[in-house]
């Protein structure tokens, strides 16, 4: 019914800003993808959870040449994913805050006589820490197109009932989960 891991990558970071990074997935099989991002950090820092689609956006920005595969369009509060056969919405939700989705790219300049700059994109959920853990979901589940995805997004709840736990929602007209 479920799959599980934890990823620790805090010690991957200089530990300047960054205190703790901890990612959470959660496969709620067969269909919802939990992302949880517990970060510790100063109140006031700048979160950023990025994500890397492997594909590129609908804009025109030179930068951001088309690798093959994944297409993908951003909203102010979602982002749709499609290939040839598949839909999928990621949905971010922040605990206690508001957020912002921003699209960029990293260089990537391979070593060696003929190589090219090119920009590998990504696109991240940037909020601002209140507190010294600041909580970041990401849904990801499988839609049919954009309408779908947006009612979807008016649905998605993300509710701390105490210290210990959380409850992430969304309806779907297949059911809630």
């Amino acid at each position: 019914k479920r799959d599980y891991v934890l990823m620790d990558p805090t010690h991957a970071y200089p530990g300047k800003e960054l205190k703790k990074w901890r990612r959470n997935i959660v496969l709620e099989k067969p269909v919802v993808t939990v992302i949880l991002d517990e970060v510790g950090s100063a109140p006031g820092a700048k979160i950023q959870a990025r994500f890397f689609p492997g594909g590129s956006s609908g804009t025109r920005n030179a930068r951001f040449a088309p690798p093959p595969g994944v297409e993908y369009k951003m909203s102010r509060d979602h982002v749709l994913l499609t290939s040839q056969r598949h839909t999928l919405a990621l949905i971010p939700l922040v605990l206690e805050n508001s957020f912002k989705i921003v699209e960029d790219g990293l260089p990537s300049l391979p070593v060696r006589e003929d190589g090219v700059l090119t920009w590998i994109p990504y696109f991240e959920t940037v909020t601002t820490a209140k507190s010294s853990t600041s909580i970041i979901v990401t849904l990801v589940l499988p839609v049919n197109d954009q309408k779908e995805a947006e009612e979807i997004v008016k649905t998605a709840k993300l509710v701390q009932s105490n210290p210990n736990e959380l409850e992430v929602s969304i309806g779907k007209a297949s059911g809630a989960y």
